[in-house]
């Protein structure tokens, strides 16, 4: 009987020591817990920059209109700075303020020439796993241009690289949805 008591007393408190270390865990990911304010800000500067490398990418494609291969590679290279293929983003290609995946996105990229020139940034806000920045772009489609404002999110989270038989814990920035 003791030994039932000792062994059912054994696993409660291994359970409780686990949830415990989970809690710990997940609350250690916030963002503004893991990193000092210049750091934070570091981070920001870093996702807005991805998103300017974003709109970089989308000029490529009206100068290789005609070469399959840079295109794929374009594609795959959009594709990489997203957290994953079917997130929604602003249809910025037309007039409306429609969503669409971002793999409709690119594949109506790739249908005509467009310009995209980033305008400024207007505001932004530090959550517990995301940057969300507001900013302001232009699009350019043969004399036609229109502005867009845009509220993105960019995700910052950790995660595991490998590095031959060394294993470390990185943060990484993806950009997230486009509203």
């Amino acid at each position: 009987m003791k030994k039932t008591i000792y062994i059912l007393l054994f696993f409660s408190v291994s359970f409780y020591m686990k949830g415990q270390s989970n809690a710990v865990t997940n609350m250690n990911r916030k963002i503004v817990t893991q990193f000092s304010k210049p750091a934070v800000l570091a981070y920001q500067k870093q996702a807005e920059k991805t998103i300017i490398d974003f709109y970089n990418y989308l000029n490529l494609y009206s100068e290789t209109i005609h070469d399959k291969d840079l295109t794929d590679e374009i594609d795959a290279s959009i594709i990489n700075l997203f957290l994953n293929e079917n997130i929604s983003v602003k249809n910025i290609l037309q007039a409306s303020d429609n969503t669409i995946s971002l793999i409709q996105f690119i594949v109506e990229c790739h249908q005509n020439e467009r310009a995209f020139k980033f305008v400024e940034w207007k505001a932004s806000k530090v959550s517990d796993s995301y940057f969300e920045l507001q900013y302001v772009i232009e699009v350019s489609e043969k004399e036609s241009i229109t502005t867009q404002l845009i509220q993105q999110k960019v995700y910052f989270f950790p995660s595991e690289k490998h590095f031959g038989t060394t294993i470390k814990n990185v943060w990484q920035l993806k950009l997230g949805e486009m509203l």
